[in-house]
């Protein structure tokens, strides 16, 4: 499941470890694309590491996190065709351009649209995703190794287990 291992990188700047795991996650402030709320990187702990060299100079923890799926009511625009297809039928039925307008739209007006997460495959952002190329009647087509999908999570009560695994030194195991 995409819920288990997420990574949200963070700028170090601000505040230390110790605050950060006691009041993280953190909440998405520059172009939260997928509606207001905590965003994480699924699965692969390289895109937090991108995201943090490329957004915070360097300057970033990495936390990893998960999400307890027993209260997470999901809205999956990765592996859920017919959520696609709706978010897709509104963003044209009302002239949306992005899915950022088309999720606060449904997130202020629909009584239905009761997600606390949101999950989206954002190719093309950067993040090194690795294509493998397939050959099919003489056409290349690919799919990726390590796809950057990102974990929008609006209810942080949901979010279990945050803590810091990078630099090295922000690591607090207590070995028994």
């Amino acid at each position: 499941m995409l819920l288990s291992d997420l990574y949200q990188a963070t700028s170090s700047e601000k505040n230390n470890v110790d605050y950060l795991e006691q009041n993280g996650p953190i909440k998405c402030v520059s172009n939260p694309w997928l509606g207001d709320g905590y965003y994480f990187w699924s699965k692969y702990y390289e895109h937090a590491e991108w995201w943090g060299k490329n957004h915070y100079n360097g300057n970033y923890y990495i936390f990893k996190a998960c999400i307890d799926e027993a209260k997470a009511k999901v809205f999956d625009l990765y592996n859920d065709s017919e959520e696609k297809e709706y978010l897709i039928e509104v963003m044209e039925n009302h002239s949306f351009k992005t899915v950022q307008a088309t999720i606060f739209f449904l997130n202020k007006h629909s009584k239905t649209f009761d997600y606390n997460v949101i999950i989206a495959h954002t190719p093309g952002c950067g993040a090194p995703e690795e294509p493998i190329h397939f050959v099919s009647n003489n056409k290349s087509t690919f799919t990726y190794k390590k796809p950057a999908i990102q974990v929008c999570v609006n209810d942080k009560s949901i979010v279990k287990q945050y803590f810091c695994v990078y630099p090295d030194d922000c690591c607090q195991i207590d070995f028994v």
